[in-house]
C-alpha cells in the first residue's frame, strides 16, 4: 500500500469513527481531558472554586469544545457525551485537596435544557457516590440557553434547585436573554464577561456598568465573578467596584497539572485586601440589626422545624445546605395544620407521611452584608413580608426582619438629613471627609480632589440680596450635578459657595475639559441674575472686605483639582487639605480659572505663598496643545 493510500485509509477510518456514536463515545472517553482554572476570593486570595474546561478536542478532529458537542448532537449522542464528561470533570476535581470544601463550575450544553433533565439526577447520584454534594457542582448557564423554551428553562432550573445544585450565569453581558434569566431566576453566581473587565480601570462606563451589576447582585444574594482578569490594574478596579471573586490569567491559566495550582494566590494578597469603602458603614448598620436566628439543614425533618417554631417564637426559619449556604426559608404559617389541629402530630408519626421540610422550603430574598443600604430599602416597598437572609462571602450570616429593615430606613433618613446641605441637597462635610479619608488611602487608580467656588460671590450677594445669592448657589450645584457627575463621582457641598467633587480613574485631559465647559456654562447662565445695565457694563460696584468701593466682574467660578496619582497614598488629612488650598489659591489667580496640580508627598507649605509650580492649567493646555511634562 502506497503512503497516499495509507493516508487515505486513515482519513476514511477517522471519518467513520467520528460519525459512529459508539466509536465516537469511545474516542471521547479515552482522549478528552479537563483542565481546571481557579476562581479565587478577591479579598483573601483563597481558592473558592475551579472551572472545568475541556481540552484535547483536536483528537476528535475539532478546533473548539463547541464543535465536539455539535458533532455529538449531529450523530445523536449528546446526552451520553455530557454524562461522560461530567464524570471526567468530577474525577479531575476529586484530585484537588479538600475538594469537598470547594465548588466545581461546569458548563452545560444549552440544547440539553430542552431535551433531557434526567442528567441532573444522574449527576447528583454520581457526586454522592464520590462523597460530594450537589452544592459542590455549580452549573454554568450561558447565552446558548436562549435556544430552549421558557417552560424548559423553568423546569430545568426548578429541578436543579430541588436537587441542591447552584447555578451561575456565565459571560453575563454577552447576550440579551441572560437579563431575563437574571430577573426571573436569581442565580447564585453572576460571571461578568471579559469585555467589561478588560481595561476597566481606564473606562468609566465599564466601571459604572459593573458597579451597578454588583449592587444589583448583592441585593439579590448573588456573588459576582470578574472573568478574564489579566492585569493588577484590572484586579484593583474589580475590587474597588465590589466584585467578590476573580478568574483569569493574572491568577492562573487552565491547568491539566493540578500541582501547579496553589490554594491561595499571592497576586491578590500581595496587592491589598481593600474593598470599596462606600459600603463599610452600611455593613456595620446591617450587622447591628440582623438576628442570629435558629436555622435548619435542608435534610431536616418537619419535627425539627416544629420544635423551633414552638420553642423559639420564630415565624420563619432559614434553611441551609451542608456548606452553610442559604437555600430558602420555611414559614410557621405553612405548618399550622400540624401545630393547631388535634391530629397534626399524629400525622407526623405516620410512617407513610414524608417527614421532610424540603417540600415546604420557600424562596426568600438574600442579600450580601456589603450590599448598599438604599438598594436593600427598596425591597421593603416590594411586598417583603418575612424579611431577608443576610450572607457574608456567600455563607449564611443572619436574618434581617422587615421591622429591622424599616428601622434601618429611618436611621438612613436621619443620617442623610443631618449631613445634607438644605440648599443644594448634596452631602455635607461629614460625607466629604469620609470620602476623602477613603480615597486618599486607596492607591489603585488616579484620584482627583476638586474644589469649586464662586468668584466675587460676596459683592454679588451684597448687591442683590441673599435670595438671589441662594439662586446662584442652586444654579452652581445643579450644573455640578449635570456637568461633573460622571460615573463614580462624589459630589458634596462644603458650605456657602464652596463645593467638593471627588473623581477616580478619569483621564486628566477629559476631566479638565469637562471642568472648563462647566465653568463656561455657569458664567453664561449666571448673567441672568444681573440687571441689564450690569450685564452691559460687565461689572458691579460694591465694597470689598476693607470697605473700599471696587469693580467686581460678573459671577464666574474657579475649579481647583489636586491630582493624586495611582500608587500614592496619604495618611495625613491636614497635608492633603493644605495642598488643596494651594491649588485653590492658584485657580483664583489663573485667567482660565481651572488649575490641576499633582500631589507632592512631603510638601506642607501653606498660607499665602505657593511652594512649587503648578503642573498644568487650562491656559497652558490651550497654548501648548498638550500637558507639560511633570518634574
Amino acid at each position: 500500500m502506497s503512503p497516499n493510500e495509507l493516508h487515505d485509509g486513515e482519513m476514511e477510518w477517522e471519518w467513520r469513527t467520528l460519525r459512529n456514536p459508539n466509536l465516537f463515545m469511545n474516542r471521547a472517553a479515552s482522549e478528552l481531558q479537563y483542565a481546571l482554572q481557579p476562581i479565587a476570593d478577591i479579598s483573601t486570595g483563597k481558592t473558592y472554586a475551579y472551572e472545568a474546561l475541556l481540552r484535547n478536542v483536536e483528537a476528535l478532529d475539532c478546533e473548539t469544545p463547541h464543535e465536539v458537542f455539535d458533532k455529538a448532537d449531529e450523530i445523536g449522542c449528546l446526552a451520553r457525551l455530557e454524562l461522560v464528561l461530567r464524570a471526567k470533570a468530577i474525577e479531575k476535581f476529586l484530585a484537588v485537596p479538600d475538594a469537598a470544601e470547594l465548588k466545581l463550575f461546569f458548563n452545560i450544553d444549552g440544547r440539553l435544557i430542552e431535551r433531557d433533565n434526567s442528567l441532573l439526577a444522574e449527576t447528583a447520584a454520581l457526586l454522592m457516590r464520590h462523597g460530594l454534594a450537589p452544592s459542590n457542582f455549580c452549573i454554568e448557564v450561558t447565552e446558548q440557553s436562549n435556544t430552549a423554551s421558557a417552560e424548559a428553562i423553568d423546569h430545568f432550573i426548578t429541578s436543579a434547585r430541588t436537587l441542591g445544585f447552584p447555578f451561575a450565569l456565565d459571560d453575563f453581558g454577552q447576550g440579551y436573554s441572560q437579563l431575563r434569566l437574571l430577573y426571573e431566576y436569581s442565580p447564585h453566581i453572576l460571571k461578568i464577561d471579559r469585555f467589561f473587565i478588560s481595561s476597566i480601570q481606564k473606562d468609566a462606563k465599564k466601571r459604572l456598568f459593573v458597579a451597578s451589576l454588583v449592587d444589583l447582585a448583592h441585593v439579590m444574594g448573588m456573588r459576582i465573578v470578574a472573568e478574564g482578569v489579566e492585569t493588577v490594574e484590572e484586579l484593583h478596579s474589580c475590587r474597588e467596584v465590589g466584585c467578590d471573586l476573580v478568574q483569569g490569567y493574572l491568577l492562573a491559566k487552565p491547568e491539566l497539572d493540578l500541582d501547579l495550582l496553589p490554594r491561595t494566590y499571592a497576586t491578590i494578597t500581595g496587592n491589598g485586601e481593600r474593598r470599596a469603602g462606600r459600603t463599610s458603614a452600611d455593613a456595620e448598620l446591617v450587622q447591628a440589626k440582623f438576628d442570629k436566628v435558629a436555622t435548619l439543614q435542608e435534610d431536616a425533618t418537619i419535627d425539627d422545624a416544629l420544635g423551633i417554631f414552638v420553642n423559639s417564637g420564630q415565624s420563619v426559619i432559614p434553611v441551609l445546605n451542608t456548606r452553610s449556604e442559604p437555600v430558602g426559608i420555611v414559614r410557621e404559617r405553612d405548618f399550622k395544620a400540624f401545630l393547631y389541629t388535634p391530629f397534626g402530630r399524629d400525622l407526623l408519626r405516620n410512617r407513610t407521611f414524608v417527614n421532610s421540610i424540603k417540600r415546604y422550603v420557600g424562596w426568600c430574598p438574600t442579600a450580601d452584608v456589603n450590599a448598599r443600604l438604599d438598594r436593600l430599602i427598596d425591597l421593603t416597598t416590594d411586598g417583603l413580608d418575612d424579611g431577608l437572609i443576610i450572607t457574608c462571602g456567600g455563607l449564611y450570616c443572619g436574618f434581617l426582619s422587615t421591622a429591622a429593615l424599616l428601622d434601618i430606613a429611618n436611621e438612613m433618613r436621619v443620617r442623610a438629613a443631618v449631613d445634607m446641605n438644605p440648599l443644594s441637597k448634596l452631602p455635607g462635610n461629614a460625607s466629604i471627609n469620609a470620602y476623602a479619608a477613603t480615597a486618599m488611602r486607596d492607591d489603585t487608580q488616579d484620584r482627583f480632589f476638586c474644589y469649586v467656588d464662586i468668584d466675587s460671590f460676596k459683592p454679588f450677594n451684597d448687591t442683590y440680596g441673599f435670595r438671589i445669592g441662594d439662586r446662584a448657589l442652586i444654579l452652581l450645584s445643579e450644573l455640578i450635578k449635570r456637568d461633573m457627575a460622571q460615573p463614580g463621582a462624589f459630589l458634596g457641598h462644603v458650605g456657602g459657595d464652596d463645593f467638593f467633587i471627588g473623581v477616580r480613574g478619569e483621564d486628566v485631559d477629559a476631566l479638565v475639559m469637562r471642568a472648563e465647559e462647566f465653568r463656561r456654562n455657569f458664567s453664561a447662565e449666571a448673567e441672568s441674575f444681573y440687571e441689564p445695565h450690569h450685564r452691559r457694563q460687565g461689572f458691579v460696584l460694591a465694597r470689598d472686605r476693607d470697605g473700599n468701593s471696587r469693580r467686581f466682574r460678573l459671577l464666574t467660578c474657579s475649579v481647583s483639582l489636586l491630582h493624586m496619582p495611582q500608587g500614592v497614598t496619604v495618611d495625613d488629612t491636614d497635608a492633603l487639605s493644605r495642598q488643596i488650598a494651594m491649588v485653590k489659591q492658584k485657580a483664583k489667580q489663573d485667567p482660565g480659572g481651572v488649575v490641576v496640580r499633582k500631589y507632592r508627598p512631603g510638601e506642607t507649605t501653606a498660607g499665602t505663598g505657593i511652594s512649587g509650580r503648578v503642573d498644568y492649567s487650562a491656559a497652558a493646555r490651550v497654548a501648548v496643545g498638550n500637558w507639560p511634562s511633570i518634574t
